[in-house]
């Protein structure tokens, strides 16, 4: 089962782990990209996250209120950002709109949010790559497409659209990944049953779509929370594995 995290390091009764990075080197010239759910973006530099004592945990972001950090990244300063809001909204834009900053400042605005929007998730990719963006809604649907159907825009801005909106019960974004050929995205309910579903085996649809729906939400509860099943090879190459 391995070794509790409270073990290395103290964990607040209010916090949970969203994201653990192996890092071989603080030295090298890469950032640290945080993204909160409130739309607020951070970037820092890595060796500002090199400490001395590995027990006492620092402040990688200022907070306000009650908002959360969503997902972190490692990037190298050249990479495309992606982010998804709850109503079905995404923007795109290259990561040199976010400047770097010291790590105990709370980030700029990410994206316009309007009340009671929030981020659902921010993911980054190489600038010159063409990612598949993998969708999947509160009502169990899932869809796929191609980072080709958006325009790369400027940070804060509203996005597009990535849904098709009804008028009676509309779907809403529970969780929004990029995706490779071999990756499996597990959906979870709020009757707390899982699914696990395989991305490319969706045809890629248009952002005016709603989906193929994979969660029978009337009798197995909405779908609350998602992610990609962990791939060992996607950090260590396997000449590297011990």
């Amino acid at each position: 089962m391995g070794q509790h995290i409270a073990s290395l390091v103290s964990v607040g009764k209010d916090e949970k782990v969203i994201k653990a990075i192996p890092v071989r080197d603080f030295e090298q010239e890469q950032y640290v990209m945080s993204i909160t759910k409130h739309g607020m973006i951070k970037k820092s530099n890595l060796a500002d996250y090199k400490v001395q004592r590995y027990n006492r945990p620092i402040v990688g972001m200022k907070l306000k209120g009650d908002d959360e950090v969503v997902n972190v990244h490692i990037t190298d300063g050249h990479q495309g950002v992606f982010l998804t809001s709850n109503s079905g909204y995404g923007l795109w834009y290259h990561e040199s709109e976010v400047n770097p900053i010291g790590i105990k400042a709370g980030g700029v605005k990410s994206m316009n949010l309007k009340d009671e929007e929030y981020i659902v998730n921010g993911e980054v990719f190489a600038e010159l790559s063409n990612p598949n963006l993998f969708v999947v809604t509160h009502r169990g649907a899932c869809k796929r497409m191609n980072i080709s159907q958006f325009e790369q825009g400027a940070r804060a801005k509203r996005g597009l659209i990535m849904l098709k909106e009804l008028k009676r019960n509309p779907h809403r974004i529970a969780g929004f990944h990029v995706v490779g050929e071999d990756e499996t995205v597990v959906l979870e309910t709020e009757k707390e049953e899982t699914h696990s579903v395989l991305p490319f085996e969706f045809k890629e649809q248009s952002r005016q779509n709603n989906g193929s729906f994979v969660v029978d939400s009337d009798h197995q509860g909405k779908v609350t929370d998602t992610y990609v099943e962990a791939q060992y090879t996607k950090y260590f190459p396997d000449d590297e594995q011990s």
